[in-house]
This record gives structure tokens, C-alpha cells and sequence, in this order.
């Protein structure tokens, strides 16, 4: 694949996935196969950690690029949790910080840590990321780690705290919300009731179930 490395790593940092790289590799008249494929993205992926852990490269990769971020390691070195937010949505949050979005997602990446999403609501009704957060459960410490540290932002915007909180259905989200927001209202989000409500109450109506 002589000239191809290049092209890969490229392709790479865009993020196309292995099969849309093999598509854009073929019709460029290579007839490598997805593992010479695989291979090749494994190479320019390590190569460009520049001798470098993905973490450490990670954490370098967002204060370059100006990233407010954070990270939690356990006793033995491992990263337990990584919080971060881009410059442009400290804007957003300074001038819409009354209203804070959790919602938390599993089997986001290939080390299985969920992904809390963090977002706001603007004056026009359309949400915006505030952070993201990869943690190692869901559990109340780890929403309790991020929620400190997403406190302190506020702080450091000199912007009021949320007077409402939305959360899932995760009572470790809402328990550390209540503690390090004690002023805001918590409240569960309407698609999330709406689900709890279908779940509780439609064996109830064995009629509406036909």
C-alpha cells in the first residue's frame, strides 16, 4: 500500500469508519482487504500518539485545541472519568446557564464507559452542549466528580447556577444534583415520564394494548 499510509491516517482523523475507507481505497485501484485496512489505521493511529498513552495524548489534544477539561484517575493509574467542554460553550453557558440537561448513554466507545451529555436550552428553544463526560459507571460518586467540576465552571463563568435541572430516570443524577445544586429544581424529562408512565400504566388498560 506504498503512498496509502498517508491517505489512511487521513481518513483516519476524519473518522470514516474501515468500511467507507476500503470503498475510497479501492477506487483509488488499491486491492488492500479490510484487515490490511485495519492494520494500516492501528499503524497511523499509534504513530500519532508520538510515543505518548491515548490519555496523555488526549490531554494534550484538548489544551491545544483549548478545551476546558478534567480527568479523574483511580489509586492504580487508571482514568476513571474525563470530563470536558469546548471554548464556544462556555459563551453559551454564561449567557444560558438557567436551565441543565443530563442524560447519560451506555457502550459509547470501545472501553464501555458511558457518556453523560450535558446540554443547555437557548433563548430560541434549541439545545447546546455545555460538556461531555466519559465516567466508569453510573453511579452517584461519579455524577457527583462531574457535577462539582461542572460547578466550579459556573463559577469560573461568574454566571448564575441552573434553577432547573432535567435528568433521566437515574436517581444517582438526581441524588448529586440535589447536593451540588441544592437551589435548582430537579425534574425528570418529559420523554423520559412519558416512558415510565407507558411502563407503569399500560398493563392497566389491557384494552389499549390490542
Amino acid at each position: 500500500m506504498s503512498g496509502g499510509t498517508s491517505q489512511l491516517a487521513s481518513f483516519s482523523r476524519a473518522g470514516l469508519a474501515p468500511k467507507e475507507t476500503r470503498t475510497l481505497i479501492r477506487e483509488s485501484g488499491s486491492l488492500a482487504t479490510q484487515k490490511d485496512i485495519y492494520n494500516q489505521i492501528a499503524a497511523a493511529q499509534w504513530a500519532s500518539l508520538k510515543g505518548q498513552s491515548p490519555i496523555h495524548a488526549l490531554t494534550k489534544q484538548l489544551s491545544d485545541q483549548g478545551f476546558w477539561s478534567q480527568i479523574q484517575f483511580a489509586s492504580d493509574g487508571y482514568v476513571t472519568a474525563v470530563l470536558f467542554t469546548h471554548p464556544d460553550s462556555l459563551h453559551y453557558l454564561q449567557a444560558y446557564p438557567n436551565l441543565l440537561f443530563l442524560d447519560c448513554t451506555y457502550k459509547t466507545n470501545k472501553y464501555h464507559m458511558p457518556l453523560l451529555d450535558i446540554t443547555g436550552i437557548d433563548a430560541t428553544q434549541w439545545s447546546f452542549c455545555i460538556a461531555f463526560a466519559f465516567l466508569s459507571n453510573k453511579s452517584k460518586e461519579d455524577y457527583t466528580w462531574v457535577l462539582k467540576w461542572l460547578k466550579s465552571l459556573y463559577e469560573q463563568c461568574n454566571t448564575t447556577p441552573p434553577s432547573v435541572i432535567l435528568t433521566d430516570h437515574c436517581l444517582a443524577a438526581i441524588n448529586a444534583a440535589t447536593i451540588l445544586f441544592p437551589s435548582a429544581t430537579t425534574l425528570i424529562c418529559i420523554w423520559h415520564a412519558n416512558k415510565a408512565v407507558l411502563a407503569w400504566c399500560q398493563p392497566a388498560f389491557p384494552e389499549a394494548n390490542k
